[in-house]
């Protein structure tokens, strides 16, 4: 990835500045992002908006399928939420935009950390994005992301093994029987609440500035250019040596 994008340097804190706690979720609107679980977990865990006299908000930038307008796409999703959740209508503390940004840097810089539920992944760019910002990730402990994501440098929620449902196999074009991860709400409420309350401490800078140096150590254009060119080299002095033979039998 290009992490010259994304310097952690220019993010300014929010908690000190409004007293605000924000989490950030950038996703696409379906079952397999775990809305459903983010959107439950964040009630839970924070009931009254509120955390050790600090404001929390979960500001979630969806993309949904189709060309709705923002206000059909806002009422859309509300409407999901309350079927789903079985909820009146959604927190105040809970921002759903569909609006289009220039740049994602502009999102994250806005947020002191990142969260995502997902019940799969291949790779998740989100989360080293924001890693690459040094802001603390909270996400479910499956899949792509554990390539970059660990135990001391994210706030990971152990999982288990559940069948795809039927709505998320029809948006997926699967067939046959397919399992993806999915967490407990309470274990998802207790992370979050751990990382609000090491976001005040200053606990969870110090895991996230490892996080960084993950990222900017092994998924930056040059260390990933530098694997592949050595592999390259590898596999061309294999085919050598394999012509060198043939020549010689």
């Amino acid at each position: 990835m290009d992490t010259d994008a994304f310097q952690s340097s220019s993010r300014p804190s929010l908690i000190s500045r409004e007293r605000q706690i924000v989490f950030l979720s950038v996703l696409h609107w379906t079952e397999r992002k775990g809305w459903d679980t983010l959107i439950a977990a964040f009630m839970k865990a924070f009931p009254s908006g509120a955390f050790r006299g600090q404001r929390v908000l979960l500001r979630i930038k969806a993309s949904t399928f189709g060309k709705a307008t923002k206000n059909e796409m806002i009422a859309f999703l509300r409407e999901r939420v309350r079927e789903r959740l079985l909820v009146f209508d959604i927190p105040e503390f809970i921002d759903i935009q569909v609006e289009d940004v220039e740049s994602p840097v502009a999102l994250y810089k806005d947020a002191d950390a990142f969260v995502l539920f997902s019940r799969g992944e291949g790779w998740c760019r989100p989360c080293a994005e924001a890693l690459a910002l040094r802001l603390p990730v909270v996400a479910t402990k499956c899949c792509g992301q554990l390539a970059f994501l660990r135990e001391d440098n994210s706030y990971l929620i152990p999982c288990t093994t559940q069948p795809v449902n039927a709505e998320a196999a029809r948006q997926l074009k699967l067939s046959g029987d397919h399992k993806w991860c999915a967490v407990r709400i309470d274990d998802a409420a207790e992370a979050l609440r751990t990382a609000a309350a090491e976001l005040l401490t200053g606990k969870a800078a110090e895991r996230a500035k490892r996080g960084e140096e993950h990222v900017r150590r092994e998924l930056s254009r040059r260390s990933v250019g530098e694997i592949v060119r050595h592999r390259l080299a590898a596999l061309w002095r294999a085919f050598r040596r394999g012509t060198s033979r043939a020549h010689r039998q």
